[in-house]
This record gives C-alpha cells, structure tokens and sequence, in this order.
C-alpha cells in the first residue's frame, strides 16, 4: 500500500509543475519541506483514567504548492503534502506502552497575506487554513507485553486508527524573491488535530479514549 500511494503522490507533484509551468506570474507553483516535532494530545472526558502520551518525535512533511493571487499581496494556497506522524499511548495500570507511525496524504487550504517590503526584496507572510489528511499507513513500532484474562500478550493496544483527519494549520515566516516569480522561503507553522484519531482499541474502554495529534513544522521552500 505505501509504495503505491508514494507512487500516486509523486505523479500528483509532477502533474502540479506540468500544468503550472505556463500560468502567469499571479498563479506560483512550490515546492516545500518542513521537518517538524509531532506530539498528541490524550484525554478522556471525563479524565478519571491513567491514559497519557509518551513524548515526542521529529517527522517530516514534503510537497508542492499552489498559489492563487486573489489580491496584491493575498494568495489563496493549496498543494499536495506527504506527511508522518508518530502516535504514543501509555498506562502503567494496564501495563500498556506502545508507538505507532502514522503516515498521510495532506491536503491543504489556506489562506496566505505578505506584508509590504520590509527589506530589499523581502516581505513577511502569515497564513491560516485547514489540512485534510488521508491515512495512506499506519504501523505500531513498539508494543510493550500486557496482561489479557491471565495470559500475557505482544498485540497493539491500539488496533486501527482512522481514515480521515482534519487540522487547522496557521503559521509564519518570511520569504526573498530573487527575480518574479523565483523565491525562497522560511518559515514556522502549528498545525493543531481536530479530530479523535483512534477508530478501534483491545479491549474497548469507557469513558473512550480522545486522542489528537499536533505538529509543529520549520518551513522551507522555493516557488516559481
């Protein structure tokens, strides 16, 4: 499955520079990667259990983008995005502690606003939006053995996690132009889930477990 939606997503990115190559200077084509610090967030509601998350990685995201000039300094951005993220759950009651990673076709939309030249071909940008993300895999990394009626086990406590997540990403950063259209850019962005991640556990608990995955990203990339 991954080979062949890494496949999809590489043609996908060579479709995007194809059809961009002739658009006029106020439709830019990028390409960009964000290493970034994936964490989560884990609750129960109400929180009366021992659930918690257990650290944090560094992942990536990569991709293009797509911008659409709907004013003089206001784009509107969309793309194409592969992205991983890793997932950690842990309980000492229940003896659970394992890691999964999670990996995602992102589909961004946001909108993006510079500011006016602060510096000889440099200006400042905000942007704010929202990423549809698809879960192209998902693999647990390391299961710690539990208890289950008497007999000790090696299987995820987490069985399946779900096919679609939503997140709201807003971010800054600034960007130098080296002749229209050609620039570079840098930047930071937090990108918060919206959505409980996990579809299935072994066994089931009540109150169910809520469980959220953030990023945040150090940008860099090149439009033209």
């Amino acid at each position: 499955m991954r080979k062949y939606s890494l496949l999809i997503f590489f043609i996908l990115i060579a479709n995007f520079y194809v059809a961009a190559k002739p658009i006029a200077v106020k439709h830019r084509f990028g390409v960009k990667i964000s290493p970034c610090i994936s964490f989560n967030r884990l609750h129960t509601n109400p929180d009366t259990s021992s659930f918690s998350s257990n650290g944090s990685a560094l992942k990536f995201s990569i991709g293009p983008i797509y911008d659409i000039s709907i004013g003089p300094n206001y784009y509107i951005s969309t793309g194409l995005w592969y992205g991983a993220k890793r997932v950690t759950i842990k309980n000492n009651k229940l003896s659970i502690e394992e890691t999964h990673k999670l990996e995602y076709l992102q589909l961004p939309v946001f909108i993006k606003l510079y500011t006016s030249e602060v510096y000889l071909d440099t200006k400042l940008y905000s942007h704010l939006g929202a990423v549809i993300e698809i879960n192209i895999e998902e693999m647990a990394t390391k299961i710690k053995e539990r208890k289950i009626d008497n007999q000790k086990i090696k299987k995820p406590f987490i069985t399946q996690f779900k096919p679609l997540d939503l997140s709201v990403l807003i971010g800054i950063g600034v960007e130098y132009t080296f002749s229209p259209p050609t620039s570079v850019f840098a930047g930071i962005s937090y990108q918060r889930g919206f959505i409980n991640s996990i579809k299935g556990t072994t066994p089931a608990v009540q109150p169910p477990i809520i469980f959220k995955n953030d990023l945040f990203y150090f940008d860099l990339g090149l439009r033209f």
